[in-house]
């Protein structure tokens, strides 16, 4: 690793052209914020600390390199595959180590399309027997069985007999989900619009 004030000497001594980008002297960009506000005030308490955030963050890569290959692998072992469900055990969860466990959690999520953020991952830590959380993506996750299962919700087919016309009444304003209704003025009134829902 050689610093920026180190280059930029070994260029002027060996006539070596470069350019500096204009605008990383600007502080509206938080990049320069951090370079020319925050670690100088670090480096009065810690003259070292651009080092040893260097050594931290290529320990950190390393271990999350790590905990990365580990979690493949306990998906590939410990998750179960049904078409477009993924269980895990709940007591695999409670005894691996949480860091481990929650990546394999996610992977479930990513497996089915969607991405958890670390504030739903720490909700299915909690998940109490029969009980659901979205996921989004019309993805959810549920306990059952002592198993927690990942799947995605797809939109019913409808039968030909489920599907025949009802007459309904309705008064005010009326919501239905999308894609799941025609609604069609009865033949004894006229001049009202047809609605598809």
């Amino acid at each position: 690793d050689v610093s920026k004030e180190t280059l930029e000497t070994y260029c002027r001594d060996y006539g070596i052209p470069f350019v500096e980008d204009a605008s990383n002297h600007e502080l509206c960009y938080r990049r320069n914020v951090i370079r020319h506000r925050i670690l100088p005030s670090l480096a009065e308490i810690n003259p070292e600390v651009v080092d040893a955030l260097c050594r931290f963050a290529q320990s950190a890569g390393e271990e999350d390199a790590l905990i990365e290959s580990m979690a493949e692998n306990a998906f590939r072992n410990c998750v179960s595959q049904d078409g477009d469900e993924y269980s895990l055990s709940c007591q695999w969860v409670t005894d691996s180590p949480k860091a481990l466990a929650r990546r394999v959690l996610r992977k479930c999520g990513e497996a089915l399309g969607g991405a958890l953020d670390f504030a739903t991952t720490e909700r299915i830590f909690f998940l109490g027997e029969g009980k659901q959380i979205p996921l989004g993506q019309r993805c959810f996750c549920r306990c059952s069985g002592r198993k927690f299962i990942f799947y995605r919700e797809h939109h019913q087919r409808f039968s030909a007999e489920i599907m025949k016309p009802v007459p309904v009444n309705l008064y005010g304003k009326t919501t239905f989900p999308s894609g799941y209704m025609t609604a069609t003025p009865y033949s004894g009134q006229k001049n009202l619009p047809s609605y598809g829902f």
